[in-house]
């Protein structure tokens, strides 16, 4: 968009100054047609250029400058825009990096430090260490209490050592 800009600016500069160069070195001449106009000599040959053509080509070089300043302009914004948000989300996702490293470390600390250890009844831990602190045994997956348990568990669930063990 910017090279597109660019090539707008550029157009409209060279038919801006073509404008301007015929209105100010041209004599006054009339056209074939009868309507007055500038001529100015181009190579050897005489070139007249009718005043409401001269207007419109101003015009529209003015035109074309301003179009293609405001592609440039606003591809610019647009990059840099996206280049802050690359640059935001880099930084997000660096604070994520190390967050997520430091919560790593605080688990691994907190974790070996309150590790349950095998120093209930039975002195050993389930396939998934978790243990029932009320009764001493292990439990699967820490929803399997004994039946009438006070937590509001479901009673239905059969107990872990029980004869439908799973």
């Amino acid at each position: 968009m910017v090279a597109f800009g660019l090539l707008l600016l550029l157009i409209g500069l060279v038919a801006g100054a073509f404008a301007i160069w015929v209105a100010m070195a041209g004599a006054a001449q009339s056209t074939v047609e009868g309507a007055p106009g500038m001529g100015v000599d181009i190579a050897g040959n005489t070139l007249v250029v009718q005043t409401l053509t001269l207007v419109i080509l101003g015009i529209a070089g003015l035109v074309l400058i301003l179009f293609g300043l405001w592609l440039m302009v606003a591809a610019s914004k647009r990059k840099m825009r996206e280049a802050r948000e690359r640059r935001a989300i880099r930084k997000t996702q660096k604070q994520q990096e190390r967050d997520l490293a430091d919560g790593r470390r605080a688990d691994t600390t907190t974790t070996t430090a309150t590790r349950p250890q095998a120093t209930t009844g039975r002195g050993h831990l389930d396939r998934d260490g978790v243990v029932d602190e009320r009764s001493g045994r292990p439990v699967a997956d820490g929803t399997e209490y004994e039946p009438g348990s006070h937590l509001g568990r479901d009673d239905r669930i059969p107990p872990v050592d029980g004869p439908g063990r799973r």
